[in-house]
């Protein structure tokens, strides 16, 4: 859920790390990290959902 919540943050609702960092009382490199990790894995489960729709 944190990943998901730090995506939402910044790609969904445009703000920036420190922004996200404040709402989540954490550091921006927590954000940054989790921001990564949490794309990395969209990117995953977005591309198994389009092998299975082709």
């Amino acid at each position: 859920p944190q990943l998901r919540v730090v995506v939402a943050l910044r790609d969904m609702e445009g703000l920036s790390n420190d922004e996200a960092a404040e709402i989540l009382e954490t550091t921006v490199s927590s954000i940054k990290s989790k921001l990564h990790r949490g794309r990395v894995l969209l990117r995953k489960h977005l591309e198994e959902y389009v092998k299975q729709k082709q």
